[in-house]
């Protein structure tokens, strides 16, 4: 019988997605509030799928959104929804990994501080992850339907989990025989054409391309407007990915799971060049833009996970115990230490907590110089207004920049929009609207005034001049 295949194997893995749920759980309570300003679009969409919008998105997919427009029917906080979904796909990841890798793997995994950290928190970023390893995983199984079908929800969750395809597709090809080959490409298209049918045809009724366009991000990470296949996007890439790889290996689980997979390679064993490859190809796609801890998680769990080839075989069954016995008390020092770290709220959390919750029962909708700033409004979570929207220079037609904003331009904003509500955070307006200084000391145009001082932030209202 198969080691992953005995009831001993499957008890180990449920016990460790049981732990994982629990730690996760944990982490996630001490931080009740929002973590990922990102997941502020990701309700938007969600609540405009409901009135049949915003179907196809060249930046994010529409599975995520679904999830969360299934999610709101429950009548729970949104932004907990979100951290339930990153909890359950984080657990069921671990149950994967456990089965069709080895539960020391997952146990290991758990030690990663990023998943730890990203696996309480709202937003796609684990999911994606675990959909895309556990596809390649049983990709190298030849278990072609249901690779098929896990990464294509990883590409409804998150259009970089797209890097995954190519190695799934080398996984099968090797895994089966000459007669084969061709039948399990078949058998594992049909399934992600099948599973990814909402979006295809979402793109036929819009008669828009079904083709992500990562621009804004492109942007960001080249600090200017560019597009994909332009000479500067290419020029960058060698350098965004070398930057990408050191974040991959900043954990000391991934620099020891790269060791593992080497010892696997030299086993022979097809799942370390799975992983590796896995790893490799979201690094070099993640380079063209820019990188993070979060955006990197699909290569750095993957890596990590090469600990299992630490595992000695079988019959060596007192090298086993020491193996088992080394890497589960490190480990378990580990997840320790990255919780009790990971479960104190950040300066970032104490500040921005009391602002959002001093708007909450104010008016809407709400100026803000901080995006982190939102409103609920039936369940779904409303961002605020950049105050850069009042920065717009008539003299000259086009947007000032942010340094250059005046308090009475945005006070004339406000009004001419019916935007009730002024909110000012100390620290963004020092690092990024010096001239709205006066507004904090206290210096208000006529018809505006403070209605609250939560810590480092003034919320103003301004009287409307409309009737």
């Amino acid at each position: 019988m198969n080691e992953l295949s005995t009831p001993a194997s499957r008890w180990a893995c449920g016990l460790l997605a049981l732990a994982g749920a629990a730690i996760l759980i944990g982490l996630a309570s001490a931080h009740p509030g929002l973590q990922q300003v990102d997941f502020l679009s990701f309700s938007g969409r969600a609540r405009r799928l409901a009135s049949g919008e915003d179907w196809l998105n060249p930046l994010y997919p529409v599975g995520y959104p679904i999830l969360l427009w299934m999610g709101h029917f429950t009548g729970l906080n949104l932004i907990w929804i979100g951290k339930a979904i990153s909890i359950l796909g984080a657990s069921w990841s671990l149950w994967m990994i456990g089965r069709n890798l080895h539960p020391i793997a997952g146990v290991w995994l758990l030690a990663h501080v990023a998943w730890l950290k990203w696996g309480s928190t709202e937003g796609t970023d684990v999911l994606a992850a675990g959909l895309s390893i556990s596809a390649v995983l049983l990709a190298e199984q030849g278990r072609a339907r249901t690779a098929g079908t896990l990464l294509a929800l990883g590409c409804m969750i998150r259009y970089t989990a797209l890097g995954a395809i190519p190695i799934a597709l080398i996984m099968l090809w090797i895994r089966a025989s000459p007669e084969q080959r061709f039948p399990q490409m078949k058998a594992w298209s049909q399934r992600f054409f099948l599973f990814t049918l909402p979006h295809w045809l979402a793109a036929f009724i819009l008669w828009r391309s079904p083709l992500p366009d990562q621009g804004f991000n492109l942007a960001i990470g080249a600090g200017a407007p560019t597009e994909f296949w332009s000479f500067e996007t290419i020029k960058r890439w060698p350098h965004g990915a070398y930057l990408s790889l050191q974040i991959t290996m900043e954990d000391w689980t991934v620099r020891l799971g790269l060791i593992g997979l080497v010892l696997a390679m030299i086993k022979r064993d097809a799942r370390a060049w799975a992983l590796l490859g896995l790893g490799l190809g979201h690094i070099a796609l993640i380079g063209v833009a820019f990188g993070n801890d979060r955006l990197l998680l699909s290569a750095s769990a993957a890596w990590s996970l090469g600990i299992f080839g630490f595992v000695p075989p079988h019959f060596q069954v007192r090298a086993r115990a020491v193996v088992f016995s080394v890497i589960g008390v490190a480990s378990g020092w580990m997840v320790w230490k990255h919780v009790s770290i990971l479960k104190e709220p950040t300066a970032h959390e104490n500040q921005m907590q009391p602002m959002v919750d001093a708007v909450q029962n104010l008016p809407s909708p709400i100026l803000s110089t901080t995006p982190w700033v939102y409103q609920m409004e039936d369940g779904w979570l409303m961002p605020s207004i950049p105050v850069r929207q009042a920065a717009f220079d008539e003299s000259v037609g086009r947007p000032m920049g942010d340094h250059a904003i005046q308090p009475q331009q945005i006070i004339d904003y406000a009004r001419a929009h019916r935007i009730p509500i002024v909110a000012l955070e100390s620290g963004r307006v020092g690092a990024t609207y010096p001239r709205l200084r006066p507004l904090l000391r206290g210096e208000l145009p006529d018809g505006v005034v403070q209605i609250a001082k939560p810590p480092g932030a003034i919320i103003l209202q301004v009287e409307s001049t409309h009737p």
